[in-house]
């Protein structure tokens, strides 16, 4: 993980989530939930999704965070996915898992210990509700 990320650890609890490009796949708006690494004992505080495809322009499947839960259409933000880039944010950041068309959306998500804002970008980062996203091309 880089270190311009700014994240202490990642849980050994990964998985991976393959949206099924045949029936359209998608994850509903939610919140990420902390979980105490059992490794550490200590508690996450931030998600992580690596991107392991690329989903073509025209093609859907962005990972979309937004104001609330309760409203799928108010994005803040989209991020496309793009093999080998890597999203981390807050475990109360609301997003949705926007549907994919032909191509599939494989990503490994995980969750971790973030300590700073990490340096990723000279320009601000994204907020969502008023917290920095870290978005890095690995």
């Amino acid at each position: 993980m880089p270190a311009t990320l700014g994240v202490a650890w990642v849980s050994a609890d990964l998985r991976f989530i393959d949206y099924d490009a045949n029936s359209g796949g998608y994850i509903r708006p939610h919140v990420d939930g902390a979980r105490v690494c059992p490794e550490r004992g200590e508690t996450t505080n931030a998600s992580m999704l690596l991107y392991l495809t690329t989903t073509p322009e025209d093609d859907g499947g962005t990972t979309d965070f937004l104001e609330t839960v309760e409203d799928e259409d108010s994005v803040v933000f989209s991020v496309r996915p793009k093999r080998g880039s890597i999203v981390v944010f807050p475990h109360d950041a609301a997003h949705v898992g926007r549907c994919v068309g032909r191509a599939p959306k494989i990503v490994l998500r995980g969750v971790c210990r973030k300590t700073t804002e990490g340096t990723t970008q000279r320009r601000a980062l994204p907020q969502v509700g008023g917290v920095a996203v870290a978005v890095r091309a690995l």
